[in-house]
């Protein structure tokens, strides 16, 4: 800035420093110039480009298919919704494919991070292990007498919140 009091347009600030801080500007495109305290403007215009505030984008669509007995582990799939965006887990980012499958055990946090660094509200994706199958329950069968006619079953396990079938039928 020049020496003694200035006049900074547009926005017609005023100062007598060398330097001054403006933090109060819009979004938009600028020509600054300055006049000094005898009424003399700078013969150069500088231009300056104050950018718009990019919002956070969208958390991409997680699918989660989890681990069943017959399969050891789970998958998700994301499905990203802006190819500009990154994926974000554990600290490492990279670009996110429109859609990608990953086959994994742990749990993970995804968050979508846009170019300018805005982050999208997190997705937390939960991964269960593998159920465990039920052990084998301890059947006693009782035959048919003389006395009897029908045979009796008696079916004892270890886990409770079992469903119990003869032949398929609950």
């Amino acid at each position: 800035m020049p020496p003694g009091q200035w006049t900074l347009n547009p926005g017609n600030i005023s100062g007598n420093t060398t330097t001054t801080i403006i933090n109060t500007l819009p979004a938009g495109n600028y020509l600054y110039n300055v006049t000094n305290s005898f009424g003399c403007t700078s013969s150069n215009a500088v231009p300056v480009t104050i950018n718009t505030v990019l919002g956070a984008p969208l958390a991409p669509v997680v699918t989660v298919t989890q681990p069943t007995c017959a399969v050891s582990t789970g998958s998700v799939t994301i499905t990203n919704p802006d190819p500009n965006l990154t994926e974000s887990r554990w600290g490492h980012s990279r670009p996110i494919p429109l859609e990608v499958i990953w086959a994994f055990l742990p749990s993970h946090a995804l968050i979508a991070q846009a170019i300018g660094g805005c982050l999208s509200p997190f997705t937390y994706v939960i991964m269960y292990p593998q159920p465990v199958s039920p052990s084998m329950p301890v059947v006693t069968i009782t035959q048919p007498n003389c006395t009897v006619s029908n045979g009796v079953i008696v079916v004892v396990s270890d886990t409770t919140g079992l469903t119990f079938s003869l032949d398929g039928a609950t």
